[in-house]
């Protein structure tokens, strides 16, 4: 869903990352694997003057705000939506 908006907005705008990340994925899956956590640090790099926009199941979602917010990102820093 909005697959194709968020690839635009990441063409359009170098400061945008979108990472669509499967933990359950069809073998003709391409893109990145596992939970999203995994790949925290890599899309972080040592940044932490960015905001954070998280959506999905409740487990997820609070383990990544609680990683983000060991790392030091502010609560208003970190925007997230649940899917259960």
């Amino acid at each position: 869903m909005y697959r194709d908006e968020f690839e635009a907005l990441a063409r359009e705008h170098p400061n945008f990352r979108f990472w669509p990340t499967l933990s359950r994925p069809e073998p003709s899956w391409t893109g990145r694997t596992g939970h999203v956590q995994t790949h925290l640090l890599d899309a972080l790099e040592d940044r932490r003057d960015l905001d954070v926009y998280i959506c999905g199941l409740k487990a997820m979602v609070d383990e990544t705000r609680a990683m983000l917010k060991g790392l030091g990102f502010d609560r208003k820093q970190i925007i997230y939506e649940k899917y259960d």
